[in-house]
């Protein structure tokens, strides 16, 4: 039996589900994946994205719209 929250209440995206929604392409996410780019898991040999990670990967990584100076 899982705790409430565990792994049960999470959802993951298989490549082609993260490629869509991202609007990037699969190969791109396996480079991504391969140089640790982007948080994954390896479940067995199937490549999975958590969707709650992938969220806050997204929030960490948007950019303000400012440029760099310089």
């Amino acid at each position: 039996m899982f705790m409430e929250g565990s792994i049960n209440s999470q959802k993951f995206l298989t490549i082609k589900e993260l490629s869509g929604y991202l609007n990037v392409s699969v190969h791109t996410l396996y480079a991504w994946v391969r140089k640790d780019r982007i948080p994954h898991l390896k479940l067995n040999g199937l490549l999975r994205f958590d969707e709650e990670d992938i969220a806050k990967w997204l929030e960490n990584n948007r950019s303000n719209g400012e440029g760099k100076s310089g």
